[in-house]
């Protein structure tokens, strides 16, 4: 779960009926004052601490969710990017495969642990977090991340069309800027001009992907799968 976004997605799939798990790896303190904050709504949550990319937590997790519950039907991947932003020829190999390796390990930790109890059910709703800089690498610096990204959606689509005929759809949500702790370390005149170049005239709010999330985890959204949707207010159109 991202502070931000996996925050907010959190809090809405509670709101809407869901008994929801998520997990966190270091902020505690943030991550127990969303459950407290769904319980007090009269929510149902369970909060675990455990490492996106070490298969045997995720696996644990999972299964003592599904064993709470008695199905598993959503699952939401957030996970902070890994990777550095900087001048491309200042890598050395190892620097720059880090990000890719890092998004794409914790994908396929998670699509591990989680498919093959979907595929039991016939049924299932897997939404994976990435970035529009996967298609729209819009600054310098981004040569390490931008296929980390990409491969995340190429990684989508592979399993749609895999897992498809097990009724499961597997979807990615692609943020611009959102406001969240991380962006707010950006200078205010950068946020300010992205804002202004977008056409809505603002940044995204993490409320504002958790909406789309809650779509494609959503009976609404049955007939999508392998999907790219950026939320960017317009400054990617695809």
């Amino acid at each position: 779960m991202g502070g931000g976004i996996g925050a907010a997605t959190t809090r809405l799939l509670a709101t809407q009926g869901a008994t929801v798990a998520f997990s966190y790896l270091r902020n505690a303190d943030t991550a127990e004052a969303v459950a407290q904050s769904i319980r007090a709504q009269g929510g149902q949550v369970s909060l675990w601490q455990a490492d996106a990319h070490d298969m045997t937590q995720v696996r644990v997790l999972v299964q003592r969710t599904a064993d709470l519950a008695g199905h598993l039907d959503i699952v939401v991947h957030s996970v902070p990017p890994n990777g550095q932003i900087r001048p491309f020829l200042s890598f050395a190999w190892e620097d720059f495969v880090r990000g890719p390796e890092s998004e794409l390990k914790a994908a396929f930790v998670a699509a591990q642990a989680v498919l093959p109890l979907m595929s039991a059910q016939h049924a299932g709703r897997l939404v994976y977090i990435t970035s529009g800089w996967a298609k729209y690498p819009n600054m310098d610096g981004l040569t390490s991340l931008a296929p980390a990204f990409g491969a995340l959606v190429s990684l989508t689509r592979a399993l749609a069309k895999e897992f498809g005929p097990h009724g499961i759809t597997v979807n990615t949500v692609a943020p611009g800027m959102v406001e969240t702790d991380l962006s707010a370390q950006m200078p205010l005149e950068v946020r300010m001009q992205i804002a202004a170049m977008t056409p809505l005239g603002r940044i995204a709010t993490p409320d504002d992907v958790a909406q789309v999330i809650g779509f494609l985890a959503s009976d609404a959204s049955r007939f999508m799968t392998g999907t790219y949707l950026p939320v960017s207010g317009g400054l990617a159109m695809d």
